[in-house]
């Protein structure tokens, strides 16, 4: 009877610590190189970049949650476009002022559909900045300022992220599942992924731009129009691919980054 009775208070337990595990949304923390790091956040973030949790879904389930999303990432997609236009206007090139691109106004710089698919499938894309690279003051180099202007705002956005997590974190100010904690970590985390994914130096991602140019020369011709022509359709197999597979190519790397990253501040 004994026996009996401890089996009933070990499943009770065990079914207890289970139910509580289903909510850690907004109750649990984990330590991450001595440091505590709201697991509300890291659990969204990571299941984000495996492609279990769409924006979408986020959205509806969670909307505290799913609006810190949305500004954040209208934040990191507008500054990342202003980024380009800017650049471009201080080379030479009026193209995207002229264009009204050089605001940070989400309205000038997000795609419908682009923004559509983001929020559906976790994968979309904002409008293009227009630039005439023969405008540019330099002609060569010129297009790559332009281009990496995009991702290196992505990285400053994410130090800044990342500081103020930091303090408030040190501070205990707030608690992790306050609406402004939850924007900077996902600012945090979508600055990251936005910085590494447009490395990749396929067309037309922005990293293209440095490769290209270091193929700037006739005996890579053919290298240049492979990638120019091809590259986009490389890009979608890539993504599909990733996506097919969990997340076990570019959500690997970006998962790892991320704990690297959070681990710094």
């Amino acid at each position: 009877m004994v026996n009996v009775e401890r089996r009933s208070q070990n499943a009770k337990r065990s079914d207890s610590i289970r139910r509580r595990g289903e909510h850690t949304i907004s109750c649990h923390t984990l330590a991450i190189r001595g440091r505590v790091v709201s697991r509300s956040v890291l659990y969204f973030t990571f299941s984000i970049l495996r492609f279990n949790v769409v924006p979408l879904d986020l959205i509806l389930e969670q909307p505290a949650l799913g609006l810190a999303w949305v500004v954040a990432i209208l934040l990191a997609l507008s500054l990342h476009e202003f980024a380009h236009a800017a650049m471009a206007t201080a080379l030479g090139d009026g193209t995207a002022r002229d264009a009204g691109r050089l605001t940070v106004n989400p309205l000038a710089h997000i795609d419908p559909l682009g923004f559509f698919a983001l929020l559906l499938i976790g994968f979309g894309w904002g409008r293009p900045v227009p630039f005439d690279p023969s405008q540019l003051r330099n002609r060569r180099w010129g297009p790559v300022a332009v281009a990496l202007a995009g991702p290196a705002t992505n990285l400053i956005l994410m130090a800044v992220a990342g500081v103020l997590l930091g303090v408030l974190n040190r501070s205990l100010a707030l608690p992790p599942n306050n609406l402004l904690v939850l924007t900077l970590a996902f600012l945090f985390q979508i600055n990251l992924v936005l910085f590494l994914f447009n490395l990749i130096p396929i067309p037309p991602l922005d990293g293209s731009k440095l490769l290209l140019s270091v193929l700037d020369h006739p005996r890579y011709a053919q290298a240049r129009l492979f990638l120019e022509t091809r590259g986009p359709l490389l890009l979608l197999i890539l993504v599909i691919a990733d996506g097919m597979l969990g997340g076990a190519i570019l959500g690997r790397v970006f998962h790892a980054a991320l704990r690297w990253a959070a681990g710094l501040f």
